[in-house]
């Protein structure tokens, strides 16, 4: 039968946790993900050739090693992410006390051993229909904005190999597999970059931040990443879980239309870390609960800012930091939203209030 190739509005992506590398796990309800983008592939697999005298050419090479690796785009949203967030950052706290609503905490922990899910992409109408990484590690994320535009979530991935046409996640499977609640575009469940969103930011010693300590940025980039090789090991071709080969990598960019303050180039200059707060609501749950997002960063090193003169106009404005764990929870980014476990204790903190009620770790 001729391969009949799907386009890309006809696709559909779906994740799943798993519990054991290298065994994948069908997709149920809620693990279907909207996505903008993928480049989920195979690594080139690793040849030894048999080089040999007494042939004129290479007549024999033999397989030893496979492993999939890329990554994928999606529009942000207040929920459906609980689980990758979960995945790649490694500590969840989850809290249901708001008359409507749940909240959750995401933070970067030491490790994330045992923490992976099986991915499948539908791109065919017939044979080989499902690519499927069936098991694979979320090693790191870039959250994106710029002002008036959706925010994007980018997520890389390492995992074991590609594989087509499984008895896991069917084309039937990923069919049936639902979105969670409140990510159908209609929903108006988007996270934007608009008159809701604030930036604040001051010194790690100060008191806790107000708004007194806006920032006005146009766009910004957080990135968080952890440095991972492919391992193998006798038994299999295909590459085993990655483990963590260095320290993190964690770091910021803001961009400005214009200079219009001189914090970040005076925390340069004093060698003084900062903490800052990014904030972002969205559609009402009920009462007087809304959809959230918060990024808290209690130790960000600047590093750079950049204002070049390119001619009579406006010049744009680059600011270049480092995240960095802190020594201790900064004032006011303890007890966040008054719960006693929310502590900014680690290098990448995030809040969201949703309408997810299950904790992804359990």
């Amino acid at each position: 039968m001729v391969n009949t190739w799907i386009t890309g509005r006809e696709s559909k992506m779906v994740l799943q946790k798993a519990a054991s590398w290298g065994s994948a796990v069908a997709a149920g309800a809620g693990d279907a993900i909207y996505f903008m983008s993928e480049a989920l592939g195979a690594h080139a697999p690793v040849f030894l050739d048999d080089e040999s005298m007494g042939q004129t050419d290479i007549q024999e090479t033999r397989m030893v090693q496979k492993s999939a690796a890329g990554s994928f785009d999606c529009i942000s949203r207040f929920d459906g992410f609980d689980m990758l967030f979960y995945l790649a950052l490694g500590g969840s706290l989850l809290d249901g006390s708001p008359s409507n609503g749940d909240l959750h905490f995401y933070q970067s922990e030491a490790n994330i051993e045992d923490l992976f899910a099986s991915i499948a992409v539908l791109k065919s109408g017939t044979t080989n229909n499902v690519w499927e990484i069936p098991t694979a590690t979320i090693i790191g994320f870039t959250i994106s904005g710029t002002i008036g535009q959706y925010l994007m979530f980018n997520w890389e991935v390492m995992g074991d190999k590609i594989e087509t046409e499984t008895s896991t996640n069917t084309s039937g499977v990923i069919a049936a597999a639902t979105y969670p609640t409140g990510v159908a575009p209609a929903s108006e469940g988007q996270i934007l970059m608009d008159s809701n969103f604030y930036i604040w930011m001051n010194a790690e010693s100060d008191g806790a931040l107000d708004t007194n300590d806006d920032l006005y940025p146009n766009s910004f980039s957080i990135t968080y990443r952890r440095p991972m090789e492919p391992r193998f090991e006798a038994t299999s071709l295909n590459a085993v879980e990655p483990i963590q080969s260095g320290f993190s990598e964690a770091t910021i960019e803001l961009g400005f239309d214009k200079l219009n303050s001189d914090a970040i180039l005076d925390a340069i200059t004093d060698e003084a870390s900062q903490k800052l707060l990014l904030n972002f609501k969205g559609p009402l749950i009920g009462g007087s609960d809304y959809t959230e997002m918060q990024i808290y960063l209690p130790s960000v090193q600047w590093n750079s800012e950049d204002a070049p003169v390119a001619g009579p106009g406006p010049f744009p404005v680059t600011a270049v930091g480092r995240i960095l764990k802190p020594s201790s929870v900064p004032t006011g980014m303890d007890n966040v939203k008054s719960i006693a476990a929310f502590d900014c204790d680690q290098a990448m903190n995030i809040y969201f209030k949703n309408n997810n009620a299950a904790n992804p770790s359990a």
